[in-house]
């Protein structure tokens, strides 16, 4: 869990604990309801059609315990942060979007647990069989260059 992007000891501890409590045969979605951040639909009759919003209905310390890794991986993981800025291109709002990416972290762990192998950021944006990437179907692409040692991160239109 610590090899995720924005995870250190302190919000893993607080992640474990939550997810400690859940069975071993609830699957990602099953997860993504128990933290409350599925969306909740509101309608009544045919004209009273309210946007969606994150349920609420789980655990907040869950909800609570990914929002700020979620805010670290933005910075720090650029395959998050494409997602990030994409759905900002889509007209989402930002808080939205911080939303999508807790989601999302949620998601990677759920098949980390699965798996048992470590974080890796780019298999959670394969689509189909012939592992492509869906960054590059994504109004932002990733350019990653190494300078002096460093990873140096810019988003740019894809051509």
């Amino acid at each position: 869990m610590l090899t995720t992007i924005g995870i250190a000891e302190t919000s893993a501890l607080q992640i474990l604990g939550e997810l400690a409590v859940l069975p071993d045969m609830l699957d990602a979605r099953q997860w993504v309801a128990f933290s409350g951040l599925d969306p909740r639909l509101f309608k009544s009759g045919k004209s009273v059609e309210k946007r969606p919003r994150i349920s609420r209905s789980g655990s907040r310390h869950l909800r609570r315990a990914l929002y700020m890794p979620a805010l670290v991986a933005l910075r720090r993981d650029p395959y998050l942060r494409v997602f990030y800025q994409n759905l900002l291109a889509r007209g989402k709002a930002r808080l939205q979007a911080v939303v999508a990416v807790m989601r999302k972290l949620l998601h990677a762990l759920f098949a980390m647990f699965r798996s048992n192998q470590p974080y890796d950021g780019a298999s959670q944006f394969l689509r189909g069989d012939d592992g492509q990437h869906a960054v590059a179907e994504m109004p932002y692409a990733i350019d990653i260059g190494k300078i002096a040692g460093d990873f140096r991160i810019a988003l740019r239109k894809p051509t």
